[in-house]
């Protein structure tokens, strides 16, 4: 799974709104906390940074970044659940506008009582959707403080449509296949792109490197000439049905 942070110091705009100051990191193994951290100390004097909001839709890894970014004992750090991933959860659990009105309200008033009420009202009118009811009702239980403070503080950045945009528009939107090594190299080439960097400047500054690779023929991969190998598929039940061998005759 590739991972990824984004760093900003604000917002313009309102309906659609674009990220200030934005800086993206990303990978399936290199630690993009401390590379995030590392950017942060270098370009602001975190000692007049007084708050940090860490957005994101619940997962584990991000809900434990707040540890990391409290850079003076006067900082507070904030982790507050992304409005699309509430909103979209919301939607699934109550399936009418009117009652995501009232489940909001209750949520941002700390009616639980409320809530459950409403919720147990909703299972009784759709019983075959309890299942999916109480999985979106867990997940907005779980952070119903993320959820609230949330709105205390309006935080409302759009981070799904940042990572959408940002690395799953390239890799997954289609289906695609990549090796480990091609796809970080993809993301290497998309995190310059996102964050402005010159990529033909960097790719003539490789150039100078003096290191020496040596790539004998025991390095290459020459599956794809082999006959015998079934990577390839055959289809069936068809007037015609070519074996492995005559694609490469």
């Amino acid at each position: 799974m590739v991972k990824s942070i984004v760093v900003f110091d604000g917002f313009s705009g309102t309906k659609r709104r674009t990220l200030l100051h934005k800086k993206v990191f990303a990978s399936d193994c290199d630690n993009i906390v401390t590379q995030s951290l590392d950017y942060i100390f270098t370009v602001y004097n975190t000692s007049k940074i007084k708050r940090v909001f860490v957005i994101g839709d619940g997962a584990k890894w991000i809900k434990s970044l707040p540890q990391y970014y409290k850079f003076e004992s006067t900082t507070q750090v904030y982790y507050c659940l992304d409005k699309f991933h509430f909103k979209q959860a919301l939607h699934h659990l109550s399936m009418n506008s009117d009652y995501e009105k009232y489940l909001l309200g209750y949520i941002l008033n700390n009616n639980k009582r409320a809530f459950n009420q409403l919720v147990d009202f909703i299972k009784s009118e759709h019983p075959k959707r309890e299942d999916t009811i109480n999985k979106k009702y867990d997940y907005i239980i779980s952070n119903r403080n993320d959820i609230r403070r949330l709105y205390q503080y309006r935080m409302s950045y759009p981070m799904e449509s940042q990572i959408s945009h940002n690395i799953a528009a390239l890799t997954s939107s289609r289906p695609k296949g990549y090796s480990y090594n091609m796809l970080r190299k993809i993301i290497r080439l998309r995190l310059a792109f996102i964050n402005k960097q010159n990529i033909k400047h960097l790719c003539l500054t490789n150039f100078n490197s003096t290191e020496i690779k040596h790539i004998s023929i025991e390095h290459l991969n020459f599956d794809i000439f082999d006959r015998y190998k079934t990577f390839i598929p055959t289809y069936k039940n068809k007037l015609f049905t070519p074996s492995i061998g005559q694609y490469f005759h």
